[in-house]
């Protein structure tokens, strides 16, 4: 079945209530549709319609704004649509398309049963079933959250970087031609085919067709009969046809008919070799052959009452049918081996043959029959199983059981509570009582009847016995070789390949000692103690190459799994599960089981050799209260005999927090580093700078590191320095450096020759005086550009130069990225309000239109900005708010304050719906006062309680209201202070309080 996860639309109150009209499903992971869905999510109440309530975790829903999610996508769609890459595969536009409308038409049927059709919808995800998947409950839909707005955001980038192939991997999607075999598999990976709609099952190929022209194909429902042949109906009987093809509406056609219509019911008949069928009619059924020209012949006339599938038999495939109360066997060409009245004694039910022999039931004996139709044993046992390669069966008479050979002979006599045949040890399991033992084919004796339990290990290994609840070994001899004082044991799967000889020195196994202090340990073949029993939990090292290195991290091709004398250890330390490894080669712990997370990986390749060790990552006590920075883990590399080789930092491989299971991910992007003898960054924890580590165990200043990259022409090493230098981000702030770093990415040459200093150069700088953008190398970053003229706008590093910053902007514009968002909303500022130059207004906005156009947040505020207060083109508030809202809902904080205020204005107009208006601002501002990183929230807020007083658009809340205006009282609103004056200063008010009052006078 999976772990299923379910996605459901719903108003905001279903939302509350755990409610929702079913839209997705999934099994065994998260989709990245779903994750587009729910970047702005967060947990809510949880919806359990279709949880299983004994296995419920108790976990919330992830939801989601709807109109938001919406926007997302629309914005994925038009990129995936328009890119000629993207473009090029086959049905991918399509489902993009289809989607969109078929959320459309759910989020309309939702509005059509609610109380209020305007208002908001949401997505509401139930992940519990997926909670079991990743084994931390605590906090789960809070991670599941920030996976979604990672994935988004670096959707975003792709897409704001123009990088379709880092699109495409997102999507997983792989190029033209990968639809071709992968179409299915990737619709259900990506999130499209587990919709609540027909349309996107497409088990074969995509469709053809948009979404609006699509209907369902009820044909394609009919019940199936093999991989090509499908039932119909006419006239209420049955027929049978071939699948067709699909037609230009892509609906599957009716194929050629097979078998007409003339029958109550059919059934395949199983033959290997015809096509035979079981025809119904009159609840009797009869057999049918259909020949490879076409021709349909009735072989035997409906007359049988029950049917079984044909086995293939010497020297024809035989059937057991009945016809009344007695059984027979009938032949593929529809004559008779045993007519269900010649047989003598006759037979009330006949099973499946097995070696020849098939048990058969007459009166309350049985007994079997023989391909010929005989009784080759006669029906004087109780029951009887199926017989055996080796020629035998076990019957039972009286209460016991024994066996017989093909013949009916007695091999052993009945004497065994039970006898049950084990095909992997090739052995009958015996039973006395509570005691059992094993009895080879024939009967003879095996193991002693006097364990409470045996089991043949995989491949003849060992086998397994238990008494009094402990557990032991014996050889395939039947020897003692460990005696049963085991808890538990089992064997170490990573010591036994089903393909290769068993090597019983190799073999390892798990062991769980009894008492209070009992725990794991593991033990060889013959009892020898490897690592004592005192560990919780002793398993493999993950292998962190899945496909081979050829695929990922190792040139050689040759694929790279942990070795097995390496042992992943867990003990409980202190409350606290503590991880670290034991090494079976050294015979001792190589790493302390002190550590939150312990991962085993191939460092590098050193010539033919790999060289291994251990990534140790720990989290910090206290570390959860914890919110910035790298302060909260600790990373460490040991050799392989569990010495450090880095230790101190933060992280290794990443500059940014990770979650514990990518550790993985570093592990390759350190064998893939030191392989080629290159250096690995990482994050001091100390003082979160950044260094580059060796596998020599030697490090590297970052700045010098970068440095030379630049020296060796890797421009993205001078950006990526200069942001740094900027932001103070992995080493000390230096402005100044920064500025000078950020030029040199741009195309400005690190030493330019000497000259004369001008005009610039005295007010500004020699070195921002020789950094006009015509001395830029053609290869300059467009990135850099940009926040080059940021730096001399904002006067960062140096004197303010607005002018050159509009120099830096129009070449970029002009000469090298036409269509860079942010140097359009730059450059546009500049004009519109005059810096650095004249003002141009009307240039400005078509600057931000341009911009906009790109869904970028800041040019569509800009636009509304231009259009409420008349910059560049007339006042005209209707288009200032579509602009602000098309803003908020790509996620501006700005864009919802502003929506809602525009809101509230138009409202106010002659004529205007004022109700209207009221509960769209109030939505906006509730959006605004919610943005986590929008610093007038506060504000926001305020505004949206002198609604919520006034019941104005929303429901009279004064509760809220308050709550509101005293955080953003609390954040110094002034505006705010006011009102909570005149809510607890006026002894009309519900909130009279004249000591608050007085307080916030004081404030005042």
């Amino acid at each position: 079945m999976g772990n299923r996860v379910f996605l459901y639309l719903c108003t905001e109150t279903e939302a509350a209530q755990g409610g929702g009209r079913p839209f997705a499903e999934a099994k065994n992971h998260f989709p990245p549709l779903w994750q587009l869905l729910l970047a702005d999510g967060r947990e809510g109440p949880a919806n359990v319609a279709q949880r299983l309530p004994f296995l419920d975790t108790d976990t919330g829903n992830l939801i989601g704004d709807a109109a938001a999610a919406r926007d997302r996508f629309s914005l994925l769609e038009r990129y995936v649509v328009g890119h000629p890459q993207l473009d090029r595969i086959p049905g991918l536009a399509l489902q993009f398309e289809a989607f969109r409308r078929y959320l459309d038409e759910e989020a309309a049927l939702v509005r059509a049963g609610a109380a209020d059709p305007d208002a908001p919808l949401w997505f509401s995800a139930d992940l519990d079933e997926l909670s079991w998947l990743d084994g931390d409950i605590d906090g789960f839909v809070e991670r599941m959250a920030a996976q979604c707005g990672a994935f988004w955001r670096e959707l975003q980038d792709a897409i704001a970087a123009d990088r379709a192939g880092r699109v495409a991997e997102l999507l997983e999607v792989q190029g033209p031609a990968w639809h071709a075999g992968e179409w299915s598999s990737w619709l259900w990976q990506f999130g499209f085919g587990g919709l609540d709609h027909p349309y996107f099952d497409q088990p074969e190929r995509p469709r053809r067709i948009a979404f609006e022209a699509f209907e369902h194909d009820h044909y394609a429902d009919q019940a199936a009969l093999g991989h090509d042949r499908i039932l119909f109906e006419a006239d209420g009987l049955r027929g049978l046809r071939r699948r067709g093809e699909h037609d230009e509406h892509d609906r599957l056609q009716p194929g050629e008919v097979l078998i007409p219509a003339q029958w109550q019911d059919i059934l395949d008949a199983g033959h290997e070799q015809r096509e035979l069928y079981w025809v119904a009619r009159q609840d009797r059924y009869g057999l049918l052959e259909r020949h490879a020209d076409g021709r349909v012949r009735l072989l035997l006339e409906p007359v049988l009452s029950e049917v079984d599938e044909f086995q293939a038999l010497a020297p024809c495939a035989l059937a057991a049918v009945r016809i009344g109360e007695r059984a027979g066997l009938l032949q593929d060409d529809g004559g008779w081996r045993l007519a269900p009245e010649a047989a003598s004694p006759p037979a009330q039910a006949i099973g499946r043959f097995s070696h020849g022999r098939a048990c058969a039931r007459s009166g309350e004996r049985v007994g079997y029959l023989d391909t010929a139709g005989h009784w080759c044993v006669p029906p004087v046992y109780d029951a009887g199983g199926d017989f055996t390669g080796e020629g035998y069966v076990e019957v039972r008479r009286k209460g016991r059981f024994g066996l017989i050979d093909r013949d009916g002979a007695t091999a052993l006599e009945p004497q065994y509570d039970a006898l049950e045949w084990n095909g992997d040890a090739r052995a009958y399991l015996a039973r006395r009582g509570r005691q059992c033992g094993w009895l080879h084919a024939d009967g003879r004796a095996w193991v002693a009847t006097e364990w409470d339990e045996i089991e043949a290990m995989p491949a003849g290994t060992a086998i397994r016995v238990r008494r009094k609840g402990r557990y032991g070994l014996l050889d395939w001899s039947g020897r003692e070789c460990v005696a049963a004082a085991y808890r538990a044991l089992d064997l170490d799967h990573e010591t036994y390949d089903a393909d290769a000889p068993v090597q019983r020195e190799a073999l390892r196994y798990v062991v769980r000692t009894g008492g209070r202090d009992g725990g794991l340990g593991m033990i060889d073949a013959d009892g020898r103690e490897l690592i004592p029993p005192v560990y919780d939990e002793l398993s493999a090292f993950a292998a962190w190459i899945e496909t081979g290195p050829g695929e990922t991290a190792d040139a050689s091709g040759e694929a790279w799994r942990t070795p097995p004398h390496l042992i992943a250890l867990r003990r409980e330390v202190d409350g606290r599960g503590r991880r670290g490894a034991w090494d079976l080669r050294l015979g001792r712990e190589v790493v302390p089981c002190a550590h939150d997370r312990v991962f085993a990986a191939a460092l590098y390749r050193d010539g033919a050799d790999i060289v291994v060790g251990y990534l140790v990552a720990d989290e910090l006590p206290g570390a959860e209260h914890e919110d910035e920075g790298y302060s909260r883990q600790r990373m460490q590399v040991l050799r392989a005999d569990g010495s450090a080789l880095h230790s101190g930092y933060a992280w290794i491989g990443v500059a940014r927090p990770l979650d514990w299971s990518e550790l993985s991910e570093i592990a390759q992007r350190l064998y893939r580093a030191w392989s080629a003898d290159d250096a690995v960054e990482a994050v001091r924890s100390d003082d979160d700078g950044f260094e580059w580590l060796r596998r020599d165990g030697s490090r590297r200043g970052h700045v010098e590191w970068l440095a030379e990259r630049y020296a060796a022409g890797d421009r993205d090493a001078a950006l990526r320095l200069a942001r740094e230098l900027r932001d103070g981000y992995g080493v000390a702030a230096d402005p100044v450096a920064a500025r000078r770093w950020m030029a040199r990415a741009a195309g400005i040459a690190a030493d330019p020759p000497a000259r004369r200093p001008g005009l610039l150069a005295r007010l500004f700088g020699a070195a921002d005086a020789r950094w006009s953008p015509d001395a830029a190398a053609a290869d300059g970053s467009a990135d850099a550009m940009d926040e080059l003229a940021a730096m001399l706008i904002d006067g960062v590093g140096g004197a303010p130069a607005p002018a050159l910053a509009r120099d830096w902007l129009e070449h970029l514009l002009d000469r090298v990225a036409p269509n860079h968002a942010r140097a359009q909303i730059r450059l546009g500022h500049l004009l519109q309000n005059g810096i650095g130059g004249d003002a141009d207004p009307e240039r400005a906005l078509r600057l931000f239109e341009r911009a906009a156009a790109q869904a970028e947040p800041d040019a569509l505020y800009n636009l509304g900005h231009a259009h409420e207060f008349g910059l560049g083109t007339a006042i005209d508030h209707e288009r200032a708010l579509d602009h602000y809202r098309r803003a908020a809902e790509i996620g501006d904080g700005d864009g919802a304050h502003r929506a809602g205020l525009v809101a509230l204005r138009l409202g106010a107009h002659a004529g205007a719906d004022r109700a209207a208006a009221c509960a769209e601002a109030a939505r906006w501002l509730r959006r605004a006062a919610e943005h986590d990183s929008y610093a007038g929230a506060h504000i926001a807020g305020s505004d949206l309680a002198a609604l919520l007083v006034r019941g104005d658009g929303v429901e009279r809340d004064v509760d809220e209201a308050e709550r509101l205006w005293l955080a953003a009282a609390e954040g110094g609103h002034r505006g705010s202070i006011e009102h909570l004056l005149a809510l607890y200063g006026d002894q009309d008010s519900e909130r009279h309080d004249p000591e608050r009052a007085a307080y916030w006078r004081q404030r005042r």
